[in-house]
């Protein structure tokens, strides 16, 4: 019984951490396609989302 649970518990933590990556992949082609005109932007659009996931 415990070990369902465990094992449920971890499958909850993989997809917890998918769905951030999936988010913070989405955040960053949002940035770049607003910044694509400024190239200079680009850099610090980066930056930021590197403090996002610290």
């Amino acid at each position: 019984m415990w070990e369902e649970e465990r094992l449920k518990a971890f499958e909850w933590i993989r997809l917890k951490k998918v769905s951030r990556r999936v988010a913070l992949a989405q955040q960053v082609q949002a940035i770049r396609r607003r910044s694509s005109s400024n190239p200079e932007d680009e850099e610090e659009a980066e930056t930021e989302t590197k403090e996002e996931t610290e």
